[in-house]
């Protein structure tokens, strides 16, 4: 699925499989673009970054946006193998564990997939946060709504995960995904991390 079909998804409020995950991954990359676009729009005049820090920016920023694309539809490729499981049979105590496996395959994928657009979209606000300031003044407002796009992905990505870590069972990856989210609450700053 392309980040068009994706997107169009999200809008759809009749669609029911595309939503919070995507959406966070969608705005990390919309906030890589705007990074990008912003620092070909300051490259005439020095405001404070010279030609070739902007030439790495968007060079990065380009490719964290299409990590973010494709992670949108990894985070729906992940949502998916979770309904699937749950759809598995269950007639025989074969099945019962075919399924159980296969849920936790999932449930490790869907919390998997945000956790990776959350690492991508820190990304993207550490850009952001070098550009600040040093843009073309023309730009300012669309970098300072590209660093909230980034907390919201960052915070979207967090509720993701978890949203589905107590259901792994393995303490190892839990623990893990735990530290990463303990990484992602240090990088949100506007939003009241509390109540998240």
């Amino acid at each position: 699925m392309s980040y068009i079909e994706t997107m169009g998804k999200i809008l759809d409020y009749n669609d029911l499989e595309v939503a919070g995950g995507a959406s966070a991954a969608l705005s990390g990359a919309m906030a890589a673009s705007i990074a990008a676009m912003a620092s070909r729009l300051s490259m005439k005049k020095d405001f404070g970054l010279s030609v070739d820090e902007l030439d790495e920016i968007i060079t990065e920023a380009e490719e964290l946006s299409h990590a973010l694309q494709d992670g949108a539809d990894k985070d729906v490729i992940a949502f998916h193998s979770v309904i699937e499981a749950f759809a598995l049979p269950k007639a025989t105590e074969e099945d019962i564990e075919a399924r159980k496996a296969a849920l936790q395959k999932g449930y490790v994928l869907a919390a998997m997939a945000p956790r990776d657009n959350a690492r991508y979209s820190v990304r993207v606000k550490s850009l952001l946060d070098r550009m600040y300031g040093k843009t073309n003044p023309a730009c300012h407002s669309d970098v300072a709504v590209a660093r909230a796009l980034c907390e919201v992905a960052i915070a979207g990505c967090m509720l993701n995960i978890k949203a589905n870590i107590d259901y792994i069972k393995d303490e190892d990856t839990k623990a893990g995904l735990r530290k990463d989210i303990d990484f992602f609450v240090g990088n949100i700053s506007f939003l009241d991390v509390e109540k998240l």
